[in-house]
């Protein structure tokens, strides 16, 4: 996992779950957006679902792998702040 892909999944996991929402919080441009979530999805990450009010739209879940994955993420990036800090 790139930083991208958990700047993506840290917005996801706050409530960002529909691509232009994370293009919002990320600054990520939809085609980037569209790459990374193609990906992430491919890696079983993250799932699309059809929306249950506008089918429309596609809404953006983690999956339990994807939990996973963003909690490593987390503490390897904890990790590095705190070697950094403590230099």
């Amino acid at each position: 996992m790139d930083f991208g892909d958990f700047m993506v999944l840290s917005a996801i996991d706050r409530g960002a779950n529909y691509p232009t929402e994370l293009c919002s919080l990320t600054t990520i441009p939809a085609s980037g957006i569209s790459r990374m979530l193609e990906n992430l999805t491919k890696l079983e990450i993250v799932k699309r679902t059809l929306d249950t009010e506008d089918s429309r739209r596609v809404r953006i879940e983690i999956t339990p792998k994807g939990y996973e994955a963003l909690a490593a993420a987390r503490e390897t990036m904890l990790g590095m702040i705190e070697q950094g800090l403590a230099t």
